[in-house]
């Protein structure tokens, strides 16, 4: 179904001088791409077939920061459903004092950070923090 999806946007004309766009910016020097303005489905979408586009182009992850913790945990879920290998690279745990803790979150993000070494990824999800 994805590939259909992906097929079918990649036809629309405004998408492909979109990507061109995006090719002939990322080819000097990769910048950050925003996207506002589409409703959950498109922007989805969208998003499959940019990351599949760019992945293909640039053999490499795409790094998308959204504004908070629960969008890209939604976001590598959806991914997910569409076989994007996506990972969630959480923010920093900050401990302002000498206290025992987990260090899963520390266990997780070295994880995600040898997956990218690795070619794991399609895309890593972070927010600002």
């Amino acid at each position: 179904m994805s590939a259909i999806l992906c097929d079918l946007i990649r036809a629309d004309r405004e998408y492909m001088q979109l990507f061109d766009a995006v090719e002939a910016q990322w080819k000097p020097k990769p910048l950050p791409i925003a996207v506002t303005g589409l409703c959950e489905g498109a922007a989805g979408a969208l998003y499959i077939s940019l990351i599949r586009d760019l992945r293909d182009r640039f053999s490499c992850p795409v790094l998308m920061v959204c504004a908070e913790e629960r969008e890209a945990v939604r976001l590598r879920n959806f991914f997910a459903n569409f076989d994007l290998k996506a990972a969630f690279y959480s923010a920093r745990d900050l401990n302002l004092y000498n206290i025992v803790s987990s260090h899963e979150t520390e266990q997780e993000r070295v994880g995600v950070l040898f997956g990218i070494l690795a070619g794991d990824y399609d895309v890593i999800l972070t927010t600002p923090d």
